[in-house]
């Protein structure tokens, strides 16, 4: 699970993600990581021994035991919907993710795995987390010269039997903003990496607008014929 603010971007990641994804599927139990941060009290922040076992975490601290903070990822067994179905408010009067965590930790199940210096995590959450993580993208991509999860790029860089997810945009702004959106919804678009859509897969549905580059890669018809149609991959 990650939380939809957090930018994580750094080399290896791929293999850090295959890691914890082979440690839940082997041993079960909950995978997470820690991040060095100069501020951790907006955070939930992981505790160690001096040993370097994990003894507690604590969510947003007044006086934290560590500086590493604990990142929007996550990775849990199916435990995990019993764990937070009995979840009861903090101190603070919230249903925290932490708690899900101490509970595995509790149990002895849960993994912490640190990030390294290498690693940026951006925690988009407040105006000037946004700020920060534009910024800091912006300046990668302009000196690179290359886009950062550039959706070009991971379509070309799967294996054929892979198959992508893109989602348009929303279908008729002037009836969907502002409303309850219960006519015209964002659809999703699935398409195999190796296939091509003609004019007689269309369906009715409310789905527009895509990257053009996107759709001459994949082979499928200009985005402008999108409207009210949806692309079923064959």
């Amino acid at each position: 699970m990650v939380l939809g603010d957090n930018i994580f971007y750094g080399q290896s990641f791929t293999s850090t993600l295959t890691r914890a994804a082979e440690s839940i599927k082997n041993n079960k139990g909950a995978v997470i990581f820690g991040y060095y941060v100069k501020d951790p009290t907006a955070y939930g922040v992981v505790e160690f021994n001096k040993d370097g076992k994990v003894l507690g975490i604590e969510e947003k601290p007044q006086e934290p035991k560590s500086n590493y903070a604990v990142p929007g990822l996550y990775f849990y067994d199916n435990s995990v919907v019993q764990i937070a179905e009995n979840v009861k408010p903090s101190k603070r009067g919230e249903i925290e993710i932490t708690a899900v965590n101490n509970e595995y930790l509790k149990q002895g199940k849960l993994n912490v795995e640190l990030l390294g210096r290498g690693m940026a995590w951006l925690d988009t959450g407040t105006y000037d987390g946004l700020l920060e993580a534009s910024n800091f993208i912006a300046t990668i991509q302009k000196r690179q010269g290359m886009y950062v999860s550039c959706i070009e790029e991971i379509v070309t860089g799967l294996p054929k039997e892979y198959s992508v997810l893109i989602t348009a945009d929303h279908g008729g702004h002037e009836f969907t903003h502002g409303s309850e959106m219960d006519c015209d919804m964002t659809i999703p678009l699935l398409l195999s990496t190796s296939c091509s859509v003609d004019e007689q897969s269309f369906e009715h549905a409310n789905i527009i607008d895509i990257a053009p580059s996107v759709c001459d890669m994949l082979k499928i018809p200009p985005y402008s014929k999108w409207k009210g149609c949806s692309f079923i991959a064959k």
